[in-house]
């Protein structure tokens, strides 16, 4: 399971706590434990100070990582910021265009 949400106020922080405390109650409701150490919090972000982000589940806090696997795929946060930074409008829509094509293949590739 993956919850995401931008962060751009503390509003958003607390919106984020509150969705992460409705899917800990819907999978105690139906019998499906989460394993907080398995569970864990990434931030992508270009700001200097991001928002200062602390979650939990169960009253446990989640542990805030650089690098994450998804899917098979590892994502570490410096190198993304670096590789995956485009300053410009044309390096976004290049960007864009690229991360779309990927997705659709993916896609392709596991569900047909």
């Amino acid at each position: 399971m993956k919850i995401f949400k931008e962060i751009t106020t503390i509003q958003d922080v607390e919106d984020l706590a509150t969705d992460i405390c409705a899917s800990e109650q819907w999978t105690t409701v139906n019998c499906l434990p989460l394993n907080v150490k398995t569970c864990k919090i990434i931030t992508f972000t270009r700001r200097r100070n991001p928002i200062p982000v602390h979650y939990s589940i169960n009253r446990e806090q989640i542990e805030q990582v650089n690098e994450i696997r998804d899917l098979g795929v590892i994502i570490e946060v410096d190198f993304a910021n670096v590789i995956w930074g485009p300053t410009t409008t044309t390096e976004m829509k290049a960007l864009e265009s690229l991360q779309k094509r990927f997705l659709i293949l993916l896609y392709f590739r596991d569900f047909s």
